[in-house]
C-alpha cells in the first residue's frame, strides 16, 4: 500500500515537472519522501532542484549533465536506496553528498512557470494569463506547426510503443533546431574555411579549463578542427563543434520533455562506474515474460546468436570458451531457449563484431552483447510478487572507457566525412540524386555507429532517429516513408554485421526524400531561426512544448 501511495504522488510530481512547476514538483516528492525517507524519489528531487535553479537560465552557459552531481544521476538510474550515497562516500572516503540546492535557498520569487496556474480549471495547461502575456505567441504556433509533420515520423509501427504528443513535439522541435545549427555550421565552413564555435559551458563534455580562465583559443585556418566530438582544448573556451554537440541539442529536450526518464551521457557518471563499465541492458525475454516492444526481433537475434558460437562465447567471468564441433551441431538445430542453454551448459554471452570504418583499420570494435541467463525465479521482495524461472535472453552494452574512445575516434571520423558529404551539396533545392543518395548513405553511418555505441544512460534510438532527420533536413530533404511497420531502426543497425550491411538493408525504405523547406519557412528576420529565439532557456523550451495543440479543422 505504501509503494502504490509514493507511486501515485511520484507521477503527480512529474506532471508537474514537465509542466516547469518545480515548487509543486518538491512538495509531492516531499510527500513521497514522507512516506518512505529512503526511496530513490530523493535523487529525483535533488535533481529537480538544480533544474529549478537553472530554469530561466540562457542554456548556452550551462549543460545539465555538468551542473548534476554524476552520484545523483548514477543512483537514480540504478534506482538506490536514499542512504546508498552516504555508504558509497563512507567506504570510497569521498565527499559526503550534502545536496546541490536547498530548497529554502532558492528566492521566493525565483521563476516558476506554473505559480499562478488555477487548479480550478484543471484542463488548462498552463495559466491564461501566461500566454497572454506572450507577444510572440503567433510565431512560435508557426513553429509547432512546422514541425508537426516531422514528430510524427518518429511513431514506430510496433506492439508496445504507444503516441505520445508531447514527444511528437519534442522530436520535431530537436530536429529544426539541430539542422538549423548544423546548415550554419555548413555554410560558416563554406565562407570561412572553419565552422560554429560552441561555448564550453554548454558542453556535456567534463572541463579541463580551469575556472576564469581566459579564452587562448586562436581560430584555426585548417577545414576542421582535431577532433569531430567537439572535444575540449586545455586553455580554450571555446571548441569546433562537433558530432557530440549536435547530440546535445536532442539530448537537452529529452530530458526536458519526460522528467521521469533517466537521460544523461554515461560519460559523466562517477568515474568508479564508468571504469567498471555501466551497463545498458534492455530484454527480449525476462524470466516468462516477452517483452512486448523487442520481442518481434526474437527469431533474429537468436539466430545472430547461434551464428556467433561458432567463433566461441564469453562466461560470466569474461573467459573465452570454444564450442566444440558436436555441440555446434546441436545448435543449429535448436529453435528455444532452453535448449541452447543446455547445450551451453551456463550462463555465456556473444559479442555482434563491428568492423571498424576508419582508414587503414582492421580493428573490430565490440558491439552489442547478447546474453542468455537463467533466472531462478522466487519471490522478488514486493509483496505477493513471485518471478517464475526461466531466462534472461537480453542485449547488453557496457560504457567502459577503452570502448568510449574506440567508438568516439569511428564517431569523429563519421562526423568529417558527413561534413565533406555537406559540403558537396549544393545550396539549392535541386540537386542530383546520386548526391541524395550519398547523403542518405552517411547519415545512415553515423546512425549506425551511434546506436552501437549507446553513449546514454536512456533514449539513445529516439536521439539517434533526430538526427537522421536533421541532417537531411539541413540539406533541404526530408524522409517522407514511415520505418516499416514491425521494425525498428536501432535493431537493425545493433543486429547488422557491419555498418554497410545496415545501411544497405535500410536504406530503400526511405527512398526517394522529398524536398522539405522547413528552414526556410522559419527563418526569422534576425540573427537566429525562431526554434532558436525560442528556446534560449529551459522556460522557453517547456513553454514550446506546452503551448495549445491546433484545432483540427
Amino acid at each position: 500500500a505504501a509503494q502504490s501511495i509514493i507511486q501515485c504522488l511520484m507521477r503527480i510530481a512529474n506532471c508537474y515537472q514537465a509542466h516547469g512547476n518545480c515548487r509543486r514538483t518538491i512538495e509531492y516528492f516531499d510527500l513521497a519522501l514522507s512516506v518512505d525517507p529512503t526511496n530513490s524519489l530523493w535523487f529525483q528531487r535533488e535533481i529537480c532542484l538544480v533544474q529549478w535553479r537553472l530554469l530561466t537560465s540562457d542554456v548556452c552557459t550551462f549543460s545539465l549533465d555538468d551542473k548534476t552531481d554524476p552520484r545523483l544521476k548514477d543512483s537514480w538510474c540504478k534506482q538506490h536506496p536514499q542512504t546508498f550515497h552516504s555508504a558509497v562516500a563512507t567506504s570510497q572516503s569521498v565527499q559526503l553528498y550534502d545536496g546541490w540546492y536547498r530548497k529554502e535557498q532558492i528566492s521566493a520569487n525565483h521563476y516558476c512557470i506554473m505559480d499562478d496556474f488555477d487548479e480550478d480549471e484543471g484542463t488548462q495547461s498552463v495559466s491564461k494569463s501566461e500566454f497572454h502575456n506572450i507577444s510572440n505567441l503567433l510565431e512560435k504556433q508557426r513553429v509547432i506547426e512546422c514541425t508537426t509533420e516531422l514528430g510524427g515520423w518518429v511513431q514506430l509501427r510496433s506492439a508496445g510503443f504507444l503516441p505520445n504528443r508531447r514527444q511528437h513535439r519534442m522530436f520535431g522541435l530537436a530536429v529544426l533546431q539541430m539542422a538549423t545549427i548544423l546548415r550554419k555550421h555548413i555554410n560558416l565552413i563554406r565562407l570561412e574555411g572553419v565552422g560554429v564555435e560552441i561555448p564550453n559551458t554548454m558542453s556535456s563534455r567534463e572541463s579541463k579549463v580551469p575556472p576564469n580562465q581566459k579564452d587562448t583559443s586562436v581560430k584555426s585556418n585548417s577545414k576542421f578542427s582535431p577532433s569531430k566530438s567537439g572535444k575540449r582544448g586545455i586553455g580554450a573556451l571555446h571548441h569546433q563543434f562537433g558530432w557530440r554537440d549536435l547530440f546535445d541539442v536532442v539530448v537537452r529536450w529529452r530530458q526536458i520533455s519526460e522528467p521521469n526518464d533517466p537521460v544523461w551521457w554515461i560519460d559523466r557518471f562517477p568515474s568508479r562506474a564508468f571504469e567498471e563499465g555501466f551497463g545498458l541492458q534492455t530484454p527480449i525475454v525476462n524470466g516468462q515474460l516477452k517483452t512486448i516492444r523487442y520481442y518481434p526481433y526474437f527469431a533474429a537475434t537468436f539466430d545472430l546468436v547461434k551464428n556467433l558460437l561458432r567463433d566461441g562465447y564469453w562466461t560470466a567471468s569474461d573467459s573465452l570458451q570454444q564450442v566444440s564441433t558436436d555441440k555446434l551441431q546441436a545448435i543449429e538445430r535448436t529453435t528455444s531457449l532452453d535448449a541452447l542453454y543446455a547445450i551451453v551448459g551456463e550462463d555465456f554471452y556473444v559479442i555482434v563484431p563491428t568492423p571498424s570504418m576508419l582508414d587503414d583499420s582492421t580493428a573490430v570494435l565490440e558491439g552489442t552483447r547478447l546474453t542468455l541467463v537463467r533466472s531462478v525465479g522466487g519471490s522478488s521482495g514486493a509483496e505477493d510478487e513471485y518471478v517464475a524461472p526461466g531466462f534472461e535472453f537480453t542485449i547488453r552494452t557496457p560504457g567502459k572507457p577503452y570502448r568510449w574512445t574506440l567508438f568516439e575516434m569511428e564517431l569523429d571520423a563519421c562526423f568529417s566525412r558527413l561534413e565533406d558529404t555537406l559540403l558537396a551539396v549544393p545550396p539549392t533545392v535541386d540537386f542530383d540524386p546520386s548526391v541524395e543518395d550519398h547523403l542518405l548513405s552517411r547519415a545512415l553511418q553515423l546512425f549506425y555507429w551511434w546506436v552501437t555505441f549507446a553513449p546514454l544512460s536512456r533514449g539513445t534510438a529516439a536521439c539517434g532517429y533526430a538526427f537522421l532527420q536533421a541532417v537531411l533536413v539541413s540539406c533541404g530533404r526530408k524522409i517522407d516513408k514511415k520505418i516499416p511497420k514491425g521494425k525498428q531502426l536501432d535493431w537493425e543497425a545493433i543486429l547488422a554485421r557491419d555498418c554497410m550491411q545496415f545501411v544497405s538493408k535500410v536504406k530503400p525504405w526511405f527512398e526517394p526524400l522529398v524536398p522539405c523547406d522547413l528552414l526556410s519557412s522559419t527563418d526569422s528576420e534576425g540573427d537566429d531561426p525562431d526554434v532558436i529565439k525560442f528556446s534560449c532557456t529551459m522556460k522557453d523550451m517547456i513553454e514550446l512544448l506546452m503551448l495549445p495543440y491546433p484545432k483540427a479543422s
